[in-house]
């Protein structure tokens, strides 16, 4: 070509681009230098620039079940705000199939703008696409086809389920889970939180399905033989990683909330008889958070979810949450009250995410304490309004939350809650401890700071004025810090959340009425720690006091290293950080722990249930933290004799639990009369309460864990228990070999109704705040009204069906630019086949005392399915109906007995794993099995479980983490390669397995060896779990060093005392 010949196509190329741009708008170039600056340049894993922002979606699916297969296009409007030569949008493994341009005026047809590239950059997970001409501002839509498969060997993105009917026939059904980048691997989107668009969807799949999705059903109308076509009404603008979509033919039972959004909860028509307790957390969670917040539920309908293969414990899509089966449906007569515990707040943390985090969503995942954290504070607030047997927001977040955050926050290796992720596996990884343990437990400290009304008036604007957007937590702070004067709030929030760890408070009394208060970093390692601090690794110390003479909850903010406070009234002891509200430890000088001692001693109940598991609490982390002696905490257990509370008992059995697994024979043998010793007098007062699952959850809990030490011990007071309750409760059997069936008490006896009125929380609260226009509801007005099947039946057509909104024209298209458009084609049925509608159960709430359930099976004694069809069984005329059910951690105990004791039981019960048939039944065998001694036996339950079908993978976690620690090691060292393809991209399961496997490890050749074979294989998600493995199998090898020997001496020298006693 010829210089004069490239001149002149030039020219033709900057005149045709001239005239194309001006017929849209007349705009500046910018200027020169700028325009050398890439703005894609340098962008972590394809994150969109700022000119570019999605405002709506439509989106139409086909969903081919029978093989697994789905196609479809995204129409997405963009907002340009600057010109570029290129549209990025995010897609990963997709088959595109077409891509084209179009500008965009509402109420006209747009014009085509034509695509002379479409690049798929794997690298950063984006779909680029490169106009003919510079794009200038402006909004323009972008139509993409698409082709994929439903995953089949992950747990995100669209991927393949089943669910167990009634009959026993498996069915299909797919589900999706999004968060926090997966969106992008169903179809393009721009998947990232901070671009928020709305949403309207399209689908067409097979009868008997029907689809769910984030919006209402809008119509549902047939359009040829066996196909359905389900429009979803437009949603609000959101994010995302909180749409979804699922394809089943689930059946349900729904309530409806006090504000008339209409709940439903999905599952097998077996399992829903008796998930009436989940349904009935949700509906009461979401009345309690929409009247707290001020601020009306914002979608249409709010839907529950189960999905056997799942990733997480539930994921809270807007107006769609998912959740594992046993959380769903949980269920009393299977799941233990430990299991109902953490599905109450499970639950009531997906509601609160409908306000924090889809509602208002935080900019970027820097930012996640503003959607996780917050919630797994606002949970506890929801479960205390709802239930009555079990103190939440103090006992729970302490003995459940703020211990296990602490642990993982005591590191080197532990970060700060606001770290900027910078790669996906640095986003998974966001997704841990320090961010739900750690940050619920920082909220609560803002709450009992700033003060109950303060702090909610400050979380209804945040809400109110960042709605259908992003926020940061400058953005939280600065609200916090308007609702009060007294206290600088954003300099305290800025020390908590900008650097890692948490201070040790040393509290010393000087006199009767002064006391020195000091700080430091607290580490668990010993090592000096090297890194650096905006904050030097000081905080503001929040200082509330207990003494002999009062109790003082009002917050002392100390900013100095070293402080002087002066009580109000003389005193003899001091106890700080009242109910361990605060996120620090203490520690006192030895005359200041004895004088607590000794009050614990005199009586226990001067000092409440949780102040008592924060005192426990310090004393171990400070002995992890060579900072005390172990004989000190081992002698301070001993008040325990006279504790009756859960919290306190259930800190003092796993400590001593994990005692057990440092020590020899010999020394457990002194360490099980320690023990005994220690729960006598509570065993035997929880062994006369009954078995009921039925009582106060707190009573369940409490006798749990102290039969279930007692039998662990040794304790012939449990072993009795056990025994007796298996010769009077039922017949000696294998397991299986018969069926009781039960009247499920919870609704005999009628569960108590809550009334949120009388909770004071409604709405004459807002009259005369800060923003007094603000007490409207918000709410997202949805045009349209739900409309039944027509008779009307077609083949979908891209450019004529389907369009954006009421006001969409589409672009004018030449049909000969491209092939005919593939037409979703299917297994047709025959014309005058019925459609099936999805089953509904409905319950009757005021004669549920009159409802049996026909196949409430005793979690015990299960029928062998194998000898008859599951139809045959549900069909089946029971003999006999028990009035109480047992509680099923007490069955766990009675069948660990006997497993543990009857050799030919535990081979029993391996037999019977190729037959079961549900997860929670395998899921508990497995439990059983791997309690034993036997090395052969552990090793072929490992080998089964990590190569078993899908309902046995939640097994291999608890099988992994009850097996001897070097035998768990070593088979997950030769197996690495299928735990990796199992788990390698799962959120928590890969990090928990690391750390599960390595974490009791206690030798430098262990050590070394778990650090030289991750030096050659990739740990992926499971990085952090790895990290803390290392640094707890150096922390082991400290311990056996420092500690050992005087915990030896110290049982020995009890058990002879004990000896001595009874002689």
């Amino acid at each position: 070509m010829t210089r004069r010949t490239r001149e002149l196509l030039c020219l033709f190329l900057f005149l045709y681009n001239t005239i194309n741009a001006a017929e849209d708008q007349v705009v500046e170039f910018s200027d020169s230098n700028e325009s050398d600056v890439d703005p894609f340049a340098g962008l972590y894993k394809g994150n969109i620039p700022p000119f570019i922002k999605p405002m709506h979606y439509s989106i139409i699916l086909k969903i081919n079940l029978r093989d697994w297969l789905y196609s479809g296009r995204v129409h997405v409007l963009v907002n340009i705000t600057e010109p570029c030569d290129q549209i990025p949008i995010h897609s990963v493994g997709l088959n595109i199939t077409d891509v084209f341009v179009a500008t965009y005026v509402p109420k006209e047809r747009g014009r085509r703008v034509p695509v002379i590239e479409v690049l798929e950059d794997t690298s950063e997970e984006l779909l680029r696409i490169f106009p003919r001409r510079v794009l200038y501002e402006g909004v323009y839509q972008l139509f993409i086809d698409f082709k994929n498969v439903f995953v089949s060997d992950s747990f995100w993105g669209f991927y393949q389920s089943s669910w167990q009917d009634e009959k026993g026939w498996t069915n299909k059904m797919v589900s999706t889970q999004f968060s926090p980048y997966w969106a992008r691997h169903a179809w393009p989107c721009y998947d990232e939180p901070r671009f928020k668009a709305t949403f309207k969807f399209f689908v067409e799949h097979e009868s008997p399905y029907y689809a769910l999705s984030n919006g209402a059903v809008e119509s549902r109308e047939p359009i040829r033989a066996g196909w359905i076509r389900t429009t979803f009404e437009r949603t609000p603008e959101m994010s995302t990683y909180v749409t979804a979509m699922i394809i089943t033919n689930y059946r349900e039972i729904k309530g409806r909330s006090q504000s008339g959004t209409p709940v439903k909860l999905y599952g097998s028509y077996t399992k829903l008889q008796r998930s009436r307790r989940m349904l009935d957390t949700t509906i009461k969670s979401l009345d309690f958070l929409e009247d707290y917040f001020g601020i009306e539920y914002p979608m249409s309908k709010l839907d529950v979810v189960p999905v056997k293969r799942f990733g997480v414990a539930a994921m809270e899509n807007w107006g769609l949450i998912t959740a594992r089966e046993d959380i769903a449906n949980f269920d009393p007569l299977v799941h233990s009250a430990q299991w109902e515990l953490q599905a109450r707040v499970i639950m009531a943390h997906e509601v609160a995410h409908m306000w924090f985090g889809d509602l208002v969503t935080p900019h970027w995942w820097d930012n996640i304490i503003l959607k996780e954290s917050t919630v797994s504070w606002f949970m506890v607030f929801a479960c205390d309004a709802i239930f009555d047997d079990f103190d939440f927001s103090d006992e729970y977040m302490v003995t459940y939350e703020l211990i296990r955050g602490m642990d993982k926050d005591s590191s080197v290796t532990s970060r700060a809650a606001i770290t900027n992720p910078n790669s996906q596996t640095e986003i998974m990884n966001m997704f841990d401890e320090i961010t739900y343990q750690r940050g619920g437990n920082l909220f609560r400290m803002f709450y009992h700071i700033v003060g109950a009304g303060p702090f909610r008036a400050a979380v209804h604007n945040y809400l109110v004025e960042n709605a259908y957007s992003t926020a940061t937590m400058a953005d939280m702070t600065q609200y916090l810090q308007d609702e009060t004067s007294e206290y600088d709030i954003k300099s305290l929030i800025e020390r908590y959340t900008l650097q890692k760890n948490f201070p040790l408070v040393h509290v010393k009394m000087l006199n009767r009425t002064h006391v020195l208060v000091t700080q430091e970093r607290f580490l668990f390692t010993s090592k000096e720690a090297v890194d650096d601090s905006p904050y030097n690794y000081t905080w503001h110390i929040p200082f509330t006091y207990t003494t002999d003479a009062e109790r003082v909850d009002k917050v002392i903010i100390l900013t100095e290293k070293e402080n002087i406070v002066e009580l109000n009234k003389p005193a003899t002891w001091i106890k700080a950080n009242n109910d361990f509200r605060m996120y620090y430890i203490t520690n006192y000088d030895l005359v200041g722990w004895k004088k607590l001692y000794h009050q614990l001693v005199a009586d226990h109940t001067v000092f409440t249930t949780t102040d008592r598991i924060q005192l426990l609490a310090d004393l171990l982390k400070l002995v992890t933290a060579d900072k005390l002696d172990i004989t000190f905490p081992l002698q301070f257990l001993t008040y325990m004799k006279k504790e009756t509370e859960f919290g306190p008992w259930k800190l003092a059995t796993e400590h001593w639990h994990e005692l057990m697994n440092k020590m020899s024979p010999a020394e457990k043998f002194a360490a099980k009369i320690y023990a005994r010793d220690l729960i006598d007098e509570a065993l035997k007062d929880v062994v006369q309460l009954n078995t009921s699952f039925n009582k106060p959850i707190k009573e369940r809990l409490l006798q749990f864990i102290l039969v279930d030490t007692g039998v662990a011990v040794d304790h012939p007071v449990a072993n009795e228990f056990i025994d007796k309750l298996g010769n009077v409760s039922r017949e000696e059997a294998a397991p299986g070999l018969r069926t009781l069936v039960k009247t499920d008490p919870f609704w005999n006896n009628k569960l108590r109704e809550v009334s949120l009125q009388n909770i004071k929380l409604h709405s004459p609260y807002w009259e005369g705040r800060r923003y007094p226009g603000r007490q409207k509801k918000l709410l997202f007005n949805i045009s349209g009204s739900a409309t039944g099947p027509t008779q009307e039946t077609r083949t979908p057509h891209f450019h004529t069906t389907y369009p954006m909104d009421e006001s969409f024209v589409p672009p004018a298209l030449e049909h000969g630019d491209r092939a005919e458009e593939e037409r979703f084609t299917g297994n047709d049925r025959d014309e005058d086949e019925d459609e099936e509608e999805p089953t509904v159960i409905m319950f009757d709430w005021d004669n549920m005392s009159t409802f049996t359930s026909p196949s409430m099976i005793d979690p015990l004694i299960r029928e062998k399915r194998s000898s008859r069809s599951g139809h045959q069984e549900s069909q089946r005329q029971h003999q006999s109906t028990l009035e109480e059910g047992t509680e099923p951690g007490i069955i766990y105990l009675q069948k660990l007995r006997k497993a543990q004791t009857n050799k030919n039981y535990w081979y029993e019960l391996l037999e019977t794993l190729p037959n079961l048939k549900d997860a929670d039944e395998i899921m508990e065998t497995y439990q059983i099995l791997c309690d034993t001694n036997n090395v052969t036996a552990l090793k072929e339950l490992l080998e089964r479980s990590l190569g078993g079908s899908e309902d046995t993978q939640q097994a291999v976690l608890d099988i992994i983490s009850k097996t001897k620690p070097d035998i768990a090691w070593k088979f997950f060292r030769r197996n690495y390669n299928k735990y990796f393809e199992k788990y390698g991209d799962s959120l928590f399961t890969m990090s928990y397995i690391l750390q599960t496997v390595t974490e009791q490890l206690n030798s430098n050749e262990m050590y070394n060896d778990v650090k030289s074979f991750f030096k050659a294989n990739n740990p992926g998600t499971g990085e952090p779990g790895l990290t803390t493995g290392l640094e707890q199998i150096a922390e082991n090898i400290r311990w056996k060093k420092n500690h050992r020997h005087k915990c030896r001496n110290f049982f020995f020298t009890y058990a002879r005392k004990h000896a001595k006693g009874k002689n």
